[in-house]
């Protein structure tokens, strides 16, 4: 395989080739990583992205919260985005209780991201309930439907659609 001219070249982060370590040999701060990530982006083509419960629901519900990155990202045709079964179950409960209210049912919400946008469902599966074993113990961050989609991140090597400032501080990358 050629070596890749792309941009992520110094700092070892692209799909396409194996690169060599930044040159000081340390480690690579986040907002490098982060502005790799982005690059990449445009650099593969297409990407499959994780959305966490609020980047969904604003997604679906057009809201101007979501930020206009984010909005990029998920109209683009060539991506993917993804949901995870832990945010269809959030957003059951918090129905259920009262805490959320939608436009539409649920139900109907998720059949229609992925009929109109291709949105797809993740299963949570065997290796993402193991990876909870390896997240940072926060004492500040204990929601498991929050773990378990940074585990599902982190296993299935998807970025992680996020607004929650508490995502950063796990080893996945989060893009906003």
């Amino acid at each position: 395989m050629a070596a890749c001219k792309c941009a992520e070249r110094s700092i070892g982060v692209c799909g396409q080739a194996a690169h060599p370590r930044p040159p000081c040999g340390g480690s690579l701060d986040k907002r490098r990583l982060r502005r790799a990530a982005t690059r990449r982006l445009s650099h593969w083509g297409s990407m499959r992205f994780l959305l966490d419960t609020q980047a969904f629901i604003w997604w679906d519900t057009k809201s101007a919260q979501l930020s206009p990155r984010a909005r990029s990202l998920c109209n683009a045709s060539a991506n993917t985005m993804v949901l995870s079964i832990a945010s269809a179950w959030e957003m059951q409960i918090k129905i259920q209780i009262g805490k959320l209210q939608l436009a539409v049912p649920l139900e109907t919400m998720i059949d229609d991201q992925r009929r109109n946008n291709g949105l797809e469902l993740l299963p949570i599966a065997l290796p993402h309930v193991l990876a909870l074993s390896n997240l940072p113990s926060l004492s500040d961050h204990k929601d498991p439907f929050d773990r378990i989609i940074i585990a599902q991140a982190i296993v299935e090597r998807i970025p992680l659609m996020s607004i929650d400032p508490i995502f950063s501080r796990y080893p996945v990358t989060v893009l906003w």
